[in-house]
This record gives C-alpha cells, sequence and structure tokens, in this order.
C-alpha cells in the first residue's frame, strides 16, 4: 500500500543530501561560468555570480521528492504477491520487470518489521528468508525499492501485516509437521 506521506518521509534524508550536493556541485560550475562573464565584461556582480547556488538549491529541493514519490508509487502500483498452496509467487518493477517465486518448504524465517512509520499507517513488512538468502533482507529497503533479496521475499508495505505474518508462520509450521510425518520414523 503506497502512503504519500511515509514516502516523503523516507525520501528526506536523499532530498537534503542530493540538495546540498547539487548546490555546491553545480552552483560552484555556474559561479565560475559567471565570474569569468563578470571579468570578461568588466563588472562584477556577486549577486549574478552566486545566484546559480539559489536556483540550483531550489529546482533540487522541489523535483527530487517529485522523481522519488513517483518512482516509488509506480513500483508499489506494479508490485503483486500470490500466495499460493505450496508457494508464493511476487512480481514487481516498472522498468525492469522481475518475477520470482518461492516454495514454502525452502522457507526457513518468517519475519516481521514495523517500523516507526509503517506503525504509524497501520502497515508492515513481512520477509521471507531462505536459506540461500543474503543478509538479514532489510538491506536495500530504506529507499522503498526492490522487494526481493538474495532468494528471500519482502512483502512491503502490507496493511494487514501481523494477520499475513501469523497466517504464513502457521502455513509454514503445518507444511514442516506434514514433512516431519512423511519422513521414516516420524509420527
Amino acid at each position: 500500500m503506497f502512503v504519500w506521506w511515509t514516502a516523503f518521509l523516507q525520501q528526506l534524508p536523499f532530498q537534503l543530501f542530493l540538495t546540498l550536493w547539487s548546490t555546491l556541485f553545480f552552483g560552484n560550475m555556474l559561479a565560475f561560468v559567471n565570474v569569468g562573464r563578470a571579468v570578461a565584461s568588466g563588472t562584477v556582480n556577486f549577486a549574478t555570480v552566486f545566484a546559480g547556488y539559489g536556483l540550483i538549491a531550489t529546482l533540487t529541493f522541489l523535483a527530487v521528492p517529485v522523481v522519488f514519490m513517483g518512482l516509488k508509487w509506480a513500483n508499489y502500483r506494479t508490485s503483486e504477491y500470490r500466495l499460493l498452496g505450496d508457494r508464493i509467487e511476487f512480481a514487481e518493477g516498472f522498468l525492469t520487470k522481475q518475477h520470482k517465486t518461492v516454495a514454502f518448504s525452502d522457507v526457513r524465517e518468517v519475519s516481521l518489521r514495523r517500523g516507526v512509520l509503517q506503525r504509524l499507517a497501520g502497515l508492515g513488512t513481512v520477509y521471507l528468508a531462505t536459506q540461500a538468502t543474503g543478509g538479514d533482507g532489510w538491506s536495500f529497503s530504506g529507499a522503498g525499492f526492490g522487494s526481493s533479496s538474495g532468494s528471500g521475499v519482502l512483502l512491503r508495505d502490507l496493511a494487514e501485516s501481523e494477520r499475513v505474518y501469523t497466517d504464513l508462520r502457521a502455513r509454514l509450521d503445518r507444511l514442516r509437521a506434514a514433512g516431519r510425518r512423511n519422513l521414516p520414523g516420524g509420527g
């Protein structure tokens, strides 16, 4: 579920960093060009020389959240999860399409994460980790893009995350119990 204000707050550190970086980088380039023009014309007006800083800062500060939230919204809009009897199918992406199927028999751990912004919005993220999953599964979730981690799957920003987490845990417990009964000597 896409919640605009949580997406805005998530991108705020990127917005501030990119505003500062682009202002210094491109602002200095514009100032250098403007100083050259001023020297060539014989009149140095510091307001004109340094006007580029304000322009670059304003444009970056306003453009970053629009681009970031637009991309995030498009990613959420194209994400689809399907829980089937023995597996979960996952598809996402609007620029790069990704499809993944994870068998429940391969899932080693199910975890629930509800950050501060998610709790305020009534959301949560369920992570299904498999044996081959690298890291802790939360590495790229800060920006809200990409819901697969290694061979695991993030079910990001679910409205009923606790119910989904409980249902998945129960489903996995039933599958594991059935698997033990089918082993030689199992009960």
